[in-house]
């Protein structure tokens, strides 16, 4: 019985303990929720909650500073019509509704819902029904009001709007052809015919159809051109400097982007100065009592001096980060652009080229010499975009030298190279120059005719006289060279043994094989001749064989014509997308709204797998199978599906993930023998194990891997007109 009891009594005492554990944790909750309730109705007396309702949808907004910009955009958006521009108005059901969604897209000010295309009422399905609602880009015929915004410009883009007044002409001619191409009504058929009856540019009628954009509408856009490299403030002035001997190439380029941009229909604004991107960019930046549109323009091309100015004017990329197209000569490759594995972070020039942090493909090239990169270009400036009858020269043979500085004649055996040339030509002409240097005209030889600083028409007037061009050495990959070509002008292109590095402090650890390598591997005998300047039989062979021969044809090739760069720009335009929001608008629209379309641009039909060699890079690999790599098809390959693709075993598997890495990276970075994980996909013959890329900034068709590492490389055809596209992309 005294069991019974005590057992009796240890099961009361149980239940005593379970429901005092039970009564504990009810009133903790009912105290925690009695809190919130409290906390909610402080915050909700405070501003610190706001109910929104569109439709049957609602949302909570917590946000305080997008609750304060709400009420008052609420309150006072009648007295500044920017508001009704953007799409706010009180004809909705709430009022309300239409202040969050311009906060939402247009300052973006507030958070977007977790489903925005199902949240807000008038979300439309595609950018093809956007363009119903949207203005179209129609081609343009005539560049007066470009020239106009050059003019306003001044005496910096002096040089760029000379050489666009120079080219309306042909502009104007291409332009026509564009227009008819690109009309919605046009027709294979009718586009060959117009061109055979005109040959306008020396374009194939039967590739007529390739051209992008024929019978397709185009959204037009609103695209900013800040050129920081004609800053003063920052020791560059190339607008300016192009007058007393300063580089030309980056002013080519960006003189034919925005004729083409214009051309192709879309709004441009310049921007010269750091003063001039903030009323542009940011002009109410600290303001509050007015429209702050958080994207100003649709895109933006600048330069890597641009991105810093940006970023100063804005105090933040972010919005804009997704939106830049970088012109950027040399190119940048994909581990120094990256912000913690830049081999040469440590230099301060070097920092300022790299570690942006982009997509390698938001580089724009001077050259097709980067697959990481976009290759941009510019247009040869030619009375012909291609071959042509041969061309009457004086009697007298000219040799022209290449060159505006006095130093690129510096070294005995570059003086040595020119007394050779000489000898077999009447003539030697230079236009060097350098203001306020007289005595450095002595390096040149007596018997070289220098004509100093020329007008650009006057020097091309020049060139048609010559019969070769000579280089000797420097400028690397320059647009003169080709300039020659198109004329009929042999270039001799001084060969790189063993090869250079590009230039110091530029973003890339690519290697040049001759002063200008695509006139070497892409153009070539007649038309191009790179020898060793070092030795002189092979100089006088060359020299031999070009006097025996007739003068070549004008040529130009197909993607730096002006129907061909055209075609480049415009495929970028339509076809490179590097934000990821699933809602777009646009920035002088906003009233429209459209889901983005998740299209793959070079399609995936166009990937083909390739193994390189150990230590060979995929730029290499793809070259050696007459294809090109595509960085974009990294990610469909970084598997390990992709190497049963291409039949490649795995005894095993592992990722690589530099970032978990970096304390150990951070300590050999200066070490001759540490090489940034770049390569992967590979395979490490060494250890039996295939290695797969956590890092997409990595992904890169450049990099060189360890000397028993295989590359899984995706590759694609290569266009024989046009390099950076392929033929399925057209």
């Amino acid at each position: 019985m005294y069991l019974s009891f005590y057992a009796l009594k240890r099961s009361v005492a149980l239940i005593a303990i379970c429901w005092s554990l039970v009564l504990f944790a009810m009133h903790r909750r009912l105290l925690t929720q009695h809190n919130e309730r409290e906390q909610l109705e402080v915050r909700s007396l405070a501003g610190g909650l706001m109910h929104i309702s569109c439709g049957k949808n609602e949302i909570i907004l917590r946000d305080r500073h997008c609750i304060k910009r709400v009420k008052w955009v609420a309150e006072n958006w009648q007295s500044h019509g920017c508001f009704s521009f953007y799409g706010v108005n009180s004809t909705e059901t709430d009022l309300v509704c239409s202040v969050y969604r311009y906060l939402v897209y247009v300052e973006r000010a507030c958070p977007s819902p977790n489903e925005p295309d199902t949240f807000f009422s008038n979300v439309l399905p595609s950018p093809k029904a956007a363009k119903q609602h949207l203005q179209l880009a129609e081609v343009r015929n005539d560049l007066t009001s470009l020239i106009s915004k050059l003019e306003e410009c001044g005496s910096v883009c002096k040089w760029i709007g000379d050489r666009v007044k120079a080219m309306v002409p042909s502009w104007t001619d291409t332009s026509k052809t564009v227009s008819k191409m690109m009309s919605l009504g046009a027709t294979e058929q009718n586009i060959r015919e117009d061109l055979i009856t005109n040959k306008t540019d020396w374009f194939n009628p039967n590739e007529a159809k390739d051209f992008i954009g024929v019978g397709t509408p185009r959204i037009k856009l609103t695209i900013l051109l800040h050129m920081g490299l004609l800053t003063k403030a920052y020791g560059l002035n190339f607008g300016e400097a192009a007058w007393v001997g300063g580089p030309l190439g980056e002013l080519v380029q960006w003189s034919d982007l925005m004729a083409a941009l214009h051309i192709l229909g879309h709004d441009i604004i310049l921007s010269w100065s750091p003063e001039r991107l903030k009323e542009i960019v940011s002009p109410h930046r600290n303001r509050f009592d007015t429209c702050k549109p958080s994207k100003a323009v649709d895109l933006i091309f600048t330069d890597i001096t641009g991105i810093e100015q940006i970023r100063e004017a804005l105090g933040t990329l972010f919005h804009y980060r997704c939106l830049l197209r970088v012109l950027d000569v040399y190119g940048t490759d994909p581990e120094y652009n990256h912000p913690k594995f830049n081999p040469d972070k440590a230099n301060p020039a070097a920092r300022t080229w790299g570690s942006k942090g982009l997509n390698p493909a938001q580089f724009f090239t001077h050259f097709p010499h980067s697959p990481d990169n976009s290759f941009m270009g510019f247009v040869v400036n030619a009375d012909n975009d291609g071959p042509s009858v041969s061309v009457e020269t004086d009697s007298k043979s000219i040799a022209l030298l290449y060159g505006k500085r006095t130093e690129i004649l510096d070294g005995g055996a570059k003086l040595k190279y020119i007394d050779k040339i000489y000898k077999y030509f009447d003539e030697m002409h230079a236009t060097m120059w350098r203001k306020d240097k007289g005595d450095e005209y002595d390096v040149i030889p007596n018997y070289v005719i220098n004509h100093k600083n020329m007008e650009q028409s006057a020097f091309l007037d020049l060139l048609d006289k010559a019969s070769v061009y000579v280089g000797v050495g420097t400028p690397v990959e320059g647009p003169a060279a080709l300039e020659a070509i198109a004329k009929g002008v042999v270039f001799l292109n001084p060969k790189f043994n063993p090869p250079r590095h590009v230039t110091q402090g530029k973003p890339t650890a690519r290697t040049l094989t001759s002063q200008n390598p695509y006139a070497e591997n892409r153009i070539g005998k007649p038309h191009v001749y790179t020898i060793n300047i070092r030795n002189l039989t092979d100089i006088e062979v060359a020299l031999k064989k070009i006097k025996e021969s007739p003068r070549p044809k004008p040529y130009v090739p197909h993607e730096f014509t002006r129907l061909g760069f055209l075609e480049r720009v415009n495929a970028y335009i339509e076809n490179q997308d590097f934000c990821s929001e699933t809602l777009r608008t646009h920035s002088q629209n906003a009233k429209v709204i459209w889901i983005a379309e998740k299209k793959r641009w070079p399609p995936k039909s166009s990937l083909q797998i390739r193994l390189s060699n150990p230590g060979e890079s995929c730029t290499a690999a793809c070259t050696r199978h007459d294809l090109i790599c595509e960085r974009n098809f990294f990610q469909d390959i970084n598997s390990t599906l992709g190497f049963r693709l291409r039949r490649q075993p795995c005894p095993s598997e592992r990722t690589i993930f530099p970032l978990q890495e970096y304390h150990q990276i951070r300590k050999r970075i200066f070490s001759s023998e540490f090489a940034i994980p770049c390569h992967a996909p590979s395979y490490d013959a060494r250890e039996e194990e295939c290695l797969l890329q956590s890092d997409e900034l990595l992904y890169s068709c450049a990099c060189t891997p360890p000397i028993a590492v295989s590359r899984l490389c995706p590759c694609r055809e290569v266009n024989p007109r046009q390099t950076a596209l392929c033929d399925s992309c057209l």
